[in-house]
């Protein structure tokens, strides 16, 4: 009701028959991603009756499109983060297996939540993207090793409570809640895979090593990693050129 209303304020007195899709898109152009969205839905049934009944001649938004909201999506874990989880969960516990599949496999929840031992070979772990389908395989990295004896005799990595295997869902939910109750709210298990393929990147992975590991489809998704991980050496390299210019004044 409330977008209702103001859109009667603001373009009441304006007859139906003069908008146009130009007219409508620059209308939407002047309001917020989510406000011009709610104005879109409320308008289309409107002007669809109205074009239908005679009475404008045909309906002015239906070539019109919604526009996007871009985010940046969930970021990368930061080193004192990644650090201080592992401070307040060590190996051995059912928390710190989650984070290290995640983080050592640079997988996401619904490839994490159903990742087993069936998928171990020769120390390495096959698994396929469950949004693309495109293979990808990591080596069990000593960290990881020491983390998934918890996990023997059972099918799946990652059990719940109940000694069931989560959906990807639940097992998001979980880590959320693990990962606030030590005061990292915010982070996801999305942002420990990007922090994992940006650890990978730093110890010199090249973008087709990246994409074998975390089964990325094109190597411009891969790049990323490796811009992040060079604007981090870089930095460190300033750093320690900076060190060095001050010890010799």
């Amino acid at each position: 009701m409330a977008t209702a209303r103001r859109i009667s304020e603001e373009y009441g007195d304006l007859p139906a028959s003069g908008l146009t899709p130009t007219r409508a898109e620059r209308m939407l152009a002047k309001l917020t991603t989510a406000v011009s969205a709610n104005w879109l839905k409320t308008l289309r049934p409107a002007f669809a009756l109205a074009a239908r009944q005679g009475i404008i001649p045909e309906d002015p938004l239906l070539s019109v499109k919604p526009r996007r909201h871009r985010t940046k999506g969930f970021r990368a874990w930061t080193r004192e983060e990644l650090d201080a989880f592992r401070a307040a969960y060590p190996v051995g516990t059912e928390e710190r297996l989650i984070f290290d599949v995640a983080l050592w496999t640079c997988q996401g929840r619904q490839e994490v939540a159903r990742m087993g031992w069936q998928h171990v070979r020769d120390g390495m772990i096959y698994t396929t993207r469950g949004k693309t389908g495109t293979p990808a395989v990591c080596v069990i990295e000593p960290e990881l090793v020491e983390s998934l004896r918890i996990a023997e005799g059972r099918m799946m990595f990652i059990h719940s409570a109940r000694g069931k295997p989560h959906s990807p869902e639940g097992l998001g939910n979980r880590f959320r809640s693990i990962c606030d109750a030590i005061g990292l709210a915010g982070l996801s298990m999305h942002g420990l895979r990007k922090a994992g393929l940006i650890m990978h990147a730093e110890n010199g992975c090249t973008e087709q090593m990246l994409m074998a590991i975390a089964g990325h489809l094109s190597s411009a998704e891969a790049a990323y990693y490796v811009r992040a991980a060079n604007r981090t050496k870089l930095a460190q390299k300033a750093h320690e050129l900076s060190s060095a210019s001050e010890k010799t004044v």
